[in-house]
């Protein structure tokens, strides 16, 4: 979502500016400057009249309103010597759908002096409107510790005796993280920075499919196809008992349309288009493989933009850049 914020410079000692803003797609947003010291908080929220969606925004909003960025200036003003320019911004976005279940997800990115800003991120899933936990899906928290260790290890290509310090955990031991997502491919699990690795490593996640957890596991899903779609392109990736198809789309003129695909034990499958006509298809089919597999696919459209509104599949970094994985059966 866009903010249009007004930048107003002020000599130092000049008078103090408060500013409050709300915007039709619902962000609000207050501001308050005082000697070139500023501190602005940002609140997004669902336009929606569901109920239980509103009733876990009304603790932001609460917040969002009892808030007083006048009080965190004058604060600034006694413990920095220069001029400052800190944010707190709170982003509430709907996250995945399923047939029975809604999942949210809260971003909060904030920078209150010190080395780094800080950004969060904190999942809320819902069964039809009612908030839900892991242990609500899940029926056995041992074996799902146990297969998730070793699915992790699987899909970051790791052999199952290599120490978690390797991918620079901070100990080898494996834990599962406070945030969960309910997606139709399976559980994402993310841990937030310093959860398991230094704040230089970013946060981590990775997708736990069900197909692996039909035995602990309270939910059933069927097997949706992979879609990555921007304006420029769209590629289907469709399993069936015998194949996987990747159907490729072009919406656009472009010289610069590349479709890498990697599937590990299986030969690499490299695509490369030039100069395109506008609106073809193309198909390629790969017989399935007879055991669990990993898929790499990196897709760029035009000028190396990578697809968006792909949150489901995690993105891995590799030899060839950013990837999009995910592991089939």
């Amino acid at each position: 979502m866009k903010f249009f914020i007004i930048l107003i410079t002020i000599y130092l000692y000049a008078s103090e500016i408060f500013t409050t803003n709300n915007y039709a797609n619902y962000s609000i947003q207050k501001q308050y400057t005082k000697n070139n010291f500023t501190y602005t908080e940002t609140l997004s929220y669902l336009d929606t009249n569901k109920t239980f969606i509103n009733n876990y925004q009304n603790y932001y909003l609460n917040a969002y309103n009892n808030s007083n960025p006048k009080n965190q200036v004058n604060d600034m003003v006694k413990m920095f010597d220069s001029p400052r320019k800190l944010f707190n911004n709170v982003n509430i976005s709907l996250f995945a759908t399923t047939q029975n279940t809604t999942t949210i997800k809260n971003e909060k990115i904030s920078y209150f002096g010190g080395a780094h800003g800080s950004y969060n991120v904190s999942f809320q899933n819902f069964y039809h409107q009612l908030p839900i936990t892991l242990k609500d899906i899940i029926t056995n928290k041992n074996k799902l510790l146990e297969i998730a260790k070793q699915h992790y290890k699987f899909i970051h290509l790791m052999k199952e005796k290599t120490s978690l310090i390797e991918d620079n955990w901070f100990e080898d031991k494996f834990i599962l993280p406070q945030n969960f997502a309910i997606t139709n491919r399976g559980i994402l699990f993310y841990y937030n920075s310093y959860e398991i690795k230094p704040y230089s490593e970013g946060h981590t996640k990775f997708i736990l499919p069900y197909y692996k957890l039909k035995n602990i596991c309270r939910l059933k899903f069927k097997q949706n196809p992979i879609i990555f779609k921007t304006k420029y392109g769209k590629i289907t990736i469709i399993q069936t008992k015998e194949n996987i198809i990747f159907k490729i789309k072009n919406y656009f003129y472009t010289n610069n349309e590349k479709i890498y695909i990697k599937l590990y034990g299986i030969d690499n499958i490299t695509k490369e288009y030039q100069n395109l006509d506008y609106d073809t298809e193309e198909i390629i089919t790969i017989n399935k493989p007879n055991k669990e597999t990993i898929i790499d696919i990196k897709v760029l459209f035009d000028k190396n933009q990578m697809p968006e509104n792909i949150d489901e599949i995690p993105t891995y970094k590799t030899k060839n850049g950013i990837v999009y994985r995910f592991s089939i059966l």
